[in-house]
């Protein structure tokens, strides 16, 4: 019982073949859920939703610039 214990604590390294993630995958299947033609789909979707629009501002986070919206107002300049 003991040596059980002592082989589950044991290194991964050493109990068993460490095998890369490539080495896994086979680059020959098509992934299922990849489409190499959605982003140009994405902006097309976005334009025709956008049809219209006079606003040339777009909100974005400041840390991650994620797009927040597309249809916003510029603040004006105030100077003092």
């Amino acid at each position: 019982m003991d040596e059980m214990k002592d082989n589950i604590m044991a290194s991964p390294t050493n109990s068993q073949k460490t095998v890369s993630d490539d080495e896994e995958i086979d680059y020959s299947i098509k992934p299922e859920f990849y489409d190499s033609d959605l982003d140009g789909k994405d902006e097309l979707w976005v334009q025709k939703k956008r049809k219209g629009g006079t606003s040339d501002a777009v909100l974005s986070c400041p840390a991650c610039f994620t797009t927040l919206c597309l249809e916003c107002q510029r603040h004006e300049n105030i100077e003092s």
